[in-house]
């Protein structure tokens, strides 16, 4: 299963928008963004399963959180690719 990486501006960001998507419901964690999509000093994420996407695109855009970018994830064999999504 795939899973998605939403990569805020902030530390604070992170935390925030965690909160936000457990209170509608999403099972997500904090974690440590890989540096292939690392986008400064930010090394926070949040990840979530993809039945949770349609779910956390909705609540990224009304979180109003700027600059907030969101990633798949794929495991594969020898590594992980990240591919960016539309928000």
């Amino acid at each position: 299963m795939n899973q998605y990486i939403a990569v805020p501006q902030s530390k604070t960001h992170a935390f925030l928008l965690a909160e936000r998507l457990k209170n509608a419901g999403v099972t997500c964690s904090i974690c440590y963004i890989p540096a292939q999509i690392s986008n400064g000093p930010c090394s926070m994420g949040v990840r979530f399963s993809e039945k949770y996407f349609i779910i956390c695109r909705r609540v990224i855009r009304e979180s109003g959180l700027p600059g907030c970018r969101l990633y798949k994830e794929v495991i594969n064999a020898n590594a992980s690719e990240y591919y960016e999504q539309t928000i």
